[in-house]
């Protein structure tokens, strides 16, 4: 455990971690993973085909809820029965999806779209990084696991910064968004072949190897019963984990629509040559890509700041930052220039903090109950995400997207403030 200690890591070290084989597979796999060339243009693409802000709550929370059902039982079957052969059915399920969304032209197809892309993600959250955490018990590096996952990430995060960059060129080739689904399917099926390539012994915890039975579902359920028994503090934790993340998966892609509002109303101008529709796709992509670039290099160092503070106070830091960052979203609707600064601030703020996260919560839990914890945090993230897109679709459509913002920025600080409040009672009873 760390949570009370600075980490440090020698040069060395980090050299070698950097040069291991699997420690390169591991960062290829998240960098494939990432090539989603439509994510810039989702929410437009969409709202094109007829979507209002509220039909896309809808979707987005109808996937959700799908991530919600699935998430521990899919943790189990992970836990049970291998994390690669999970990982191969995700991708298999993602690739149904892009091919829903591409004829994406009516409300149950896009049902069925987020059906599948929720299965997907249900099945694949939490597994890869299980995998990880066995990877570096087995090299005795888990204390250096800050470093570990902040450098995997970086790839998944340039990954994503060169598909923004990607998806631009594509569609000033085939000009329909559609396309950027069917494109998005081939580095899946480059990620599901990498997969296989992985150690035999990544499909299984040593633990579960060593047994001479595989676990019961009511064993594993004791495992995690007694694991929240022992870690009093762990379900705040992920409460406050889950509040932080889904309220940047309700609205990281409301930049989409934000700046196109924006940009029409500032009349911003790259090329007088292409149309308005061709300079929001330019300036999206644009934008996607240096968030990614900047969230990558945030992702990669975010160890050094174990150096400095310890993971649970930054834990907390950068989540009160997170509330300053919508309340200016909030002020600033009508500015290019401060939407997509503060967008990126927000990026910047969600891969500091998962690195940090990752390492205060691994410090508590073991690893034969680690893919079903990560899975309960995913769940956690799902059911705050299901309550807050809806809100924040109908709000949006009656009154504006600056005002779901404003009201995101204050729960945050509420949260923060509740949360203190109850552990002070908390601490009386326990002197009472």
């Amino acid at each position: 455990m760390n949570k009370n200690k600075n980490i440090e890591i020698s040069q060395e070290l980090k050299i070698q971690i950097s040069k291991d084989g699997q420690i390169k597979k591991f960062s290829l796999y998240g960098f494939l993973k990432n090539l989603r060339f439509f994510e810039p243009y989702l929410v437009l693409y969409l709202m094109t085909n007829g979507f209002t802000f509220f039909q896309l709550g809808i979707l987005f929370s109808i996937k959700e809820i799908v991530v919600n059902i699935f998430e521990i039982p899919s943790g189990f079957i992970a836990d049970r029965w291998g994390y690669k052969n999970e990982l191969i059915l995700c991708f298999i399920l993602y690739i149904i999806s892009f091919i829903f969304f591409f004829s994406c032209t009516a409300f149950w197809i896009g049902i069925l779209a987020v059906v599948f892309f929720g299965l997907a993600e249900s099945c694949r959250s939490g597994t890869h990084k299980a995998m990880i955490l066995i990877y570096l018990e087995n090299k005795d590096w888990n204390k250096y696991k800050t470093f570990v996952y902040g450098r995997t990430r970086s790839f998944s995060l340039l990954g994503s910064s060169i598909s923004a960059v990607l998806s631009i060129l594509i569609l000033f080739v085939v000009s329909d968004s559609k396309y950027l689904f069917i494109a998005s399917i081939i580095p899946y099926i480059l990620d599901a072949i990498l997969i296989l390539s992985y150690p035999s012994y990544l499909n299984k915890s040593e633990t579960q190897k060593n047994r001479i039975t595989k676990p019961t579902v009511r064993i594993q359920l004791k495992e995690l019963g007694q694991t929240f028994k022992t870690k009093r503090n762990l379900i705040s934790l992920l409460v406050s984990n889950g509040i932080f993340e889904s309220v940047i998966k309700s609205t990281k892609d409301l930049i989409q629509p934000m700046l196109k509002i924006a940009l029409a109303s500032s009349g911003v101008v790259l090329i007088s040559s292409l149309s308005v529709d061709n300079h929001l796709k330019i300036i999206l992509g644009l934008t996607y890509c240096v968030i990614y670039i900047i969230s990558s290099m945030a992702s990669r160092n975010a160890y050094r700041l174990n150096e400095v503070m310890n993971s649970r106070n930054l834990f907390i830091i950068l989540y009160l930052i997170l509330g300053v960052v919508f309340i200016g979203i909030s002020a600033t609707a009508l500015v290019p220039v401060s939407i997509i600064t503060l967008f990126l601030i927000m990026y910047l703020l969600r891969n500091l903090r998962k690195p940090v996260y990752v390492d205060v919560l691994t410090s508590q839990i073991n690893k034969d109950t680690s893919a079903t914890i990560f899975s309960i945090s995913s769940q956690l993230e799902s059911l705050l995400t299901i309550i807050l897109v809806p809100i924040g679709g109908y709000i949006a459509d009656h009154y504006g997207i600056k005002y779901f913002m404003l009201g995101v920025g204050i729960f945050i600080f509420l949260y923060y403030a509740i949360q203190m409040i109850s552990r002070l009672f908390y601490k009386k009873e326990k002197l009472v």
